[in-house]
């Protein structure tokens, strides 16, 4: 009989199954030294990153989405740095701290704020959320498996590897501006059309600002709500009647930013400005430099008004 055709020795076939499950037991072993070292390096990456208190200033917490971290514009243009400027130009001692990201949801916020206290002990959170809670599904109705997962850091890189690599689409993939960490958005493949489905967010996002007024409260903190700056045709009827609907019904301080650009976009009669519009808003009504002033200034009012500097 042909050499060829002899069966294999019987210990041959043990052998390649022990290789196999060595390779095997060594990958998850680089992969796990891999992540630890990533997420240490996430820890250093951030600390350095980290905007240092300046000794005895009182700290406000400045939360929200992109139209709080300063899409298009400069970090020092964004309502927080501006508002931290009209607090230094009084002689106030707080520090204003810009921790919106792109693309954040109210869920997202509400988890992070344990962490965020104990790091920072605010005096005061500001928050501005909920134009992406109809798409991203980030911290809603998530099991323990699947939160793990997306905590993971070599999740992050293969999907900033993957979307900014592969697909060209860096609308997925943020980075915080105040840790560097990056953000992978975990969105919906479909618009939400259906009613029950759309009820479900709302709820939710009503749970979600009630939880972080209570959450205040139980800390000492004073919480003020923000509604989205707009006009009659982009007016986020939803997340601003919300937002408004939680201040008033938890006696919340709201910082009405909808209302004050319509009492200055409108005049008496209606007629709409459509060059202030464009001085202060951009297109898909992310504000410009000017806006977030007006929007700096409203708040710092409303602060003054509750008391927070007394």
């Amino acid at each position: 009989m042909p050499a060829s055709n002899q069966p294999a020795p019987a210990g041959a076939g043990r052998k390649i199954l022990k290789r196999f499950i060595f390779i095997l037991i060594a990958l998850a072993l680089f992969l796990v030294l891999f992540e630890a070292a990533l997420q240490l390096a996430g820890v250093f990456l951030a600390r350095l990153r980290e905007s240092p208190i300046r000794p005895g200033a009182k700290v406000i917490v400045c939360i929200g989405d992109s139209n709080t971290y300063g899409l298009y514009v400069k970090a020092e243009e964004a309502y927080p740095a501006q508002l931290e400027r009209l607090l230094q130009k009084d002689g106030k001692n707080y520090q204003a701290l810009n921790l919106g990201a792109p693309g954040q949801n109210s869920s997202e916020i509400l988890e992070a704020l344990p962490g965020i206290f104990k790091k920072y002990h605010p005096a005061a959170l500001v928050v501005m959320v909920g134009v992406n809670n109809r798409w991203n599904v980030a911290g809603q109705n998530e099991d323990r498996f699947r939160k793990f997962w997306y905590n993971l850091k070599l999740y992050k890189l293969a999907s900033l590897l993957y979307y900014q690599g592969l697909k060209k689409d860096s609308n997925w993939v943020v980075r915080r501006r105040d840790t560097g960490e990056i953000m992978v958005h975990r969105g919906r493949d479909y618009l939400v059309t259906d009613e029950k489905e759309l009820r479900d967010i709302q709820r939710r996002f009503i749970q979600d600002l009630v939880k972080m007024v209570e959450f205040c409260r139980e800390h000492d903190a004073k919480i003020f709500l923000m509604t989205y700056a707009g006009d009659k045709e982009h007016s986020y009827p939803v997340p601003n009647g919300l937002t408004r609907q939680v201040a008033e019904k938890m006696q919340a301080p709201l910082a009405d930013n909808y209302a004050l650009f319509e009492s200055r976009l409108y005049s008496a009669d209606g007629a709409f400005n459509q060059k202030l519009r464009d001085e202060v808003l951009f297109a898909d009504m992310h504000p410009k430099p000017p806006g977030y002033g007006w929007i700096a200034e409203n708040l710092y009012e409303l602060m003054k008004k509750n008391g927070l500097f007394q």
